[in-house]
């Protein structure tokens, strides 16, 4: 089955990009021993997509009972290696919990999303940038979501918790934020 789905999420992903990904693996894995599996596709700009995206493969399959898994999708204006290390924390939470990450919660990783910047946490969201022609997927006779971890501020997490992803997300349309931008200013 794991071949099949590889394949299947890659057909997928580089008929979106309209290119083949790079693989990262995070080679700090000193604690993640099950992450064998886990591999994160890089997808340079091209004429598609004007930024670096990265998707991990092999997440989905952490459960494998689950009728509708995910895999998760970083975006970048720049290629860092910090993504691949992401993915491995996303799949090491993902096997201690026992259960994915769906839409609306997040996720405390600690420290910045990348050096310099001050927000530390990713918001598991649909996909706006990308549709649902990357969202949705069928692989293996199953169902597959491609969903977006977008970084968010503390402050920001916290207006969530009270007031909602909806009224979040109202939030960053109004303020038409730069999802991108390693430095941008909580909408809070």
């Amino acid at each position: 089955m794991y071949k099949e789905y590889v394949a299947g999420l890659i057909a997928h992903t580089t008929k979106y990009f309209e290119g083949s990904p790079q693989i990262r693996i995070w080679d700090e894995d000193r604690m993640l021993s099950f992450s064998d599996g886990i591999r994160t596709y890089e997808f340079h700009p091209n004429e598609q997509v004007e930024h670096w995206v990265y998707i991990s493969e092999g997440v989905g399959l952490l459960e494998p009972e689950l009728l509708h898994p995910h895999e998760y999708i970083i975006s970048s204006d720049h290629s860092n290696g910090e993504h691949a290390e992401l993915i491995a924390m996303l799949a090491f939470l993902i096997s201690t919990r026992k259960r994915l990450f769906h839409i609306g919660e997040t996720i405390d990783i600690g420290r910045p999303w990348i050096a310099g910047s001050s927000m530390s946490r990713l918001l598991v969201s649909t996909p706006y940038p990308y549709g649902p022609k990357l969202e949705n997927a069928e692989i293996c006779g199953r169902p597959l979501s491609l969903i977006w971890l977008l970084p968010i501020h503390d402050r920001e997490q916290g207006f969530l918790a009270s007031d909602g992803l909806e009224a979040l997300e109202a939030k960053f349309d109004s303020n038409a934020i730069e999802f991108l931008d390693p430095n941008r200013a909580s909408v809070v």
